[in-house]
């Protein structure tokens, strides 16, 4: 079985974001399976509106022109057939794009990843998803 990496720093981060964007949504958000490839169902009154994919980042919103992201999420994303959101909190704030309209017609693979932690599978097809196309949480 793979390793996760994930500290209880970082997951305590990550639900701070997820707090962060139900209020900004006004959406409830319930965690998925593993299998789903994303991290939350968003609902209203129940009913599944939405998907959510959240990450914690420690580089600044501008830093890079790109934002990568696996391949294999994009590809599970597109299956859900809702939209589904990617939102990353940067150091300097939290930003959110519809990783639905951003696939639709997208073709660009390269392989990428990390090399810091010597895990082969942290190599992997990923896309570059233009940072133009995050958005401010509202109230950041």
């Amino acid at each position: 079985m793979r390793p996760f990496y994930e500290s209880q720093a970082h997951r305590d981060a990550e639900e701070k974001l997820r707090k962060k964007f139900e209020r900004a949504s006004g959406y409830y958000l319930h965690k998925v399976p593993f299998s789903y490839g994303v991290d939350y169902a968003c609902t209203d009154d129940d009913q599944v509106k939405a998907f959510a994919e959240l990450k914690v980042r420690t580089n600044k919103y501008k830093e890079y022109p790109t934002y990568l992201l696996s391949y294999q999420k994009c590809l599970k994303a597109q299956y859900l057939k809702k939209t589904v959101y990617l939102v990353v909190q940067f150091e300097d704030g939290a930003y959110k794009c519809n990783l639905t309209n951003v696939l639709s017609g997208y073709n660009g693979v390269w392989m990428g990843g990390r090399k810091d932690r010597n895990d082969w599978m942290d190599i992997e097809p990923c896309v570059h998803i233009p940072i133009g196309l995050f958005t401010p949480l509202k109230n950041e």
